[in-house]
């Protein structure tokens, strides 16, 4: 469904959908972002097929969810610097 949000509008949305939004609009700069993160991985982790990776220890996944909820801030008032509203076509589940 196509929708359009003001600032204030996708401000309200929770947290993951307004992820989805700007990996829709914004690709590069989502996933460009992503890899500053350097999301953790174990040195001996493999990445073959059907082997799962390791929980990420907690002092490291909680500075990962902190750079990230940065991250998607930061690109929330990007996507709007320009620009009062915003269009996407994305089937998202508003809460």
């Amino acid at each position: 469904m196509i929708k359009t949000y003001t600032k204030d509008e996708f401000l309200k949305l929770d947290f993951d959908t307004r992820g989805a939004i700007i990996e829709q609009l914004m690709p590069d700069e989502f996933y460009n972002g992503q890899e500053k993160i350097g999301f953790w991985i174990p040195e001996n982790y493999s990445g073959e097929i059907g082997v799962p990776l390791p929980p990420t220890p907690p002092e490291i996944e909680a500075e990962e969810e902190k750079k990230f909820n940065e991250l998607i801030n930061e690109l929330s008032l990007k996507l709007f610097y320009n620009n009062p509203t915003i269009t996407c076509d994305l089937e998202i589940e508003e809460n």
